[in-house]
């Protein structure tokens, strides 16, 4: 399976259809179902690490992936942090949106409106986990959904020794959105536009992506790269809207399984 918006179509457009890169998958679910890194490891010969906290998750992504499979939390520490273990949308309950509660407690059969139950976790930042698994110094692409902790990973992230080209982070139309488009254009990167509920980000750094502006528009197909059905060529992907697109309206929000 491919992943949800097309965020695999979008790596492989701005990095020209790139073969054997490097990706960490910062909440990779089982590792399948629309999974961003699933198609660049198959088809595509890439490597990375998968980091996914959930327990049931987690033993179906190291059954279905050939890479690094981690199961823990990335934060700003090393340390043990309440979990909430919600399936799809569980997450770090003191990084844990209001928003997001009810649905939580509706899936874990918790009382409404009370605590929702919690799971203690090990927690890593992402310095050592890519330490641990011997990670480049260039991650062609980071896929950062973690439900809510997105803004304090990307603070803790060591972008003095790590650079990374292309960048999609889950934003569920929550408030720190737009801090997280700050602080990334604040330490070189442009946002590229909108996949769903994700944002995408590319480095300015020289060399990092394909010449041309044109990642921010409609219409960005990814013919011949051989995405749909790990064989025929893609045939473009809609609901992406970026600077100058055609229509650039923000889709609705929806929930959804990652």
């Amino acid at each position: 399976m491919t992943s949800q918006y097309g965020q695999d179509r979008f790596v492989l457009r701005a990095l020209n259809g790139m073969r054997g890169g490097f990706f960490l998958d910062s909440g990779a679910s089982d590792g399948v179902v629309v999974s961003n890194t699933r198609v660049l490891e198959r088809a595509f010969g890439w490597t990375g690490i998968c980091v996914e906290p959930n327990a049931s998750l987690y033993a179906e992504l190291v059954a279905n992936r050939r890479c690094h499979c981690v199961n823990c939390c990335l934060y700003e520490r090393d340390d043990e942090v309440e979990f909430v273990e919600a399936g799809t949308i569980g997450g770090i309950l003191d990084e844990y949106h209001p928003a997001l509660l009810d649905r939580a407690r509706s899936l874990l059969g918790a009382t409404p409106g009370g605590p929702p139950p919690t799971v203690r976790k090990p927690a890593r930042t992402v310095r050592s986990v890519l330490r641990e698994y011997g990670a480049p110094p260039v991650i062609d692409y980071w896929s950062l959904d973690t439900e809510g902790s997105e803004l304090t990973i990307l603070r803790s992230f060591p972008f003095d020794e790590y650079t990374v080209r292309v960048l999609t982070v889950e934003h569920n139309w929550l408030p720190a959105r737009a801090l997280v488009r700050r602080f990334l254009e604040a330490r070189g990167f442009r946002w590229a536009g909108a996949l769903g509920c994700d944002d995408c980000y590319v480095s300015d750094r020289p060399g990092s992506v394909r010449p041309g502006d044109g990642l921010g528009v409609d219409g960005l197909g990814v013919d011949g790269f051989g995405v749909d059905g790990f064989g025929s060529g893609g045939t473009g992907f809609g609901g992406f809207h970026g600077d100058g697109a055609v229509g650039g309206a923000w889709r609705s929000p929806v929930w959804h399984r990652r």
